[in-house]
């Protein structure tokens, strides 16, 4: 959980740079909680060469819609949000087992 609240720019930055940093084969969602709109904000980054087993945009559309939220992008980046702050652990977790799922 990368605390940033609701500046989505910020978190997508963050994870650009967590790829660039990193190089090939790398795969990043990351959360913060945006208290002032009581929402979950999510932001995905994945290297060229993951993007066919992973597309950033369908898997953070399919965490956000698991929990009623929306999102979109590319293949290599997209954000999107939970309005729902109740389910954080469990949006983690299924992240993680979607993840897991496509790249192990």
């Amino acid at each position: 959980m990368y605390e940033v609240g609701g500046d989505q720019k910020l978190l997508q930055s963050t994870a650009s740079t967590i790829i660039e940093g990193l190089g090939r084969d790398i795969a990043v969602m990351l959360f913060s909680v945006d208290q002032e709109n009581e929402k979950l904000i999510l932001c995905s980054t994945v290297s060229d060469n993951l993007s066919s087993r992973i597309s950033a945009s369908d898997w953070v559309k399919r965490v956000a819609t698991n929990f009623g939220g929306k999102g979109g992008g590319n293949a290599t980046r997209a954000s999107g949000s939970i309005n729902d702050l109740d389910n954080v652990s469990q949006a983690l977790h299924y992240c993680r087992n979607i993840a897991n799922e496509k790249l192990i």
